[in-house]
């Protein structure tokens, strides 16, 4: 993305070659630590809105910035550090979120999903620099970042009500004389779900003609096996 608009600022290619390779990355880097210091004294949360708010800042500086190379390089070096501060963000978010269970495996499967949106905006972005220019591009990419922002609030929002919901039931109602039925707080889907599943296990077993089995290796299928000839 930066290669294609580094003409508008009058960059030349070793110019780009160096403030989106070697010194990107150092930047990226920098913002990747800071990032994870900062996620260890705030709310991953918080983090997760501040740093959006500083890449969609950025992308509007660097909009309305004069097209000169050293303006280039100073706000790709910037966009690097924004970069990073998001990479540390989104570890930091999706690990406290995931917790410890299988997460390697977890992590990488949202990692490997989380490119599914950069590809994404990368097609938008280059097809709104095709017809509005690099300030298009920049400003569209700021309003993307804040829609996020918006749509994330109003999940945290929906989030905060439910725990709200959980935690009155558990002060005023688990374990009191008002604990009792109510068609209206109480949700038995998940009960009928299980009932529906239980059922259809029975189901099987009674109509299978194949004896039920202990998978290879395990210490029971032996004995399974002695006292099903018996």
């Amino acid at each position: 993305m930066w290669s294609a608009v580094a003409k508008d600022w009058g960059a030349g290619a070793d110019t780009v070659a160096l403030v989106t390779g070697v010194m990107g990355g150092l930047f990226a880097a920098a913002g990747c630590l800071l990032g994870g210091w900062v996620c260890d004294r705030i709310k991953r949360q918080s983090a997760y809105l501040l740093f959006g708010l500083l890449g969609a800042l950025c992308a509007v500086g660097m909009a309305y910035s004069i097209n000169t190379e050293l303006m280039y390089i100073i706000w790709i070096s910037i966009y690097a550090v924004t970069l990073g501060l998001s990479y540390a963000v989104f570890s930091a978010f999706v690990l406290e979120a995931i917790g410890k269970g299988a997460a390697a495996t977890k992590y990488n499967i949202y990692a490997a999903l989380s490119n599914s949106p950069i590809y994404l905006m990368i097609y938008i972005e280059g097809w709104v620099h095709t017809r509005w220019g690099p300030k298009g591009m920049l400003n569209t990419e700021a309003v993307f970042a804040v829609l996020a922002i918006i749509l994330f609030l109003l999940l945290h929002t929906l989030m905060k009500e439910r725990e709200k919901l959980a935690d009155e039931f558990n002060e005023k109602y688990y374990h009191h004389p008002a604990d009792e039925f109510d068609p209206v707080r109480w949700k038995l889907d998940g009960a009928m779900e299980d009932i529906q599943l239980f059922f259809l296990i029975g189901k099987r077993l009674a109509f299978e003609t194949r004896w039920p089995k202990w998978k290879q290796g395990s210490e029971f299928k032996a004995i399974r096996e002695n006292a099903s000839n018996k």
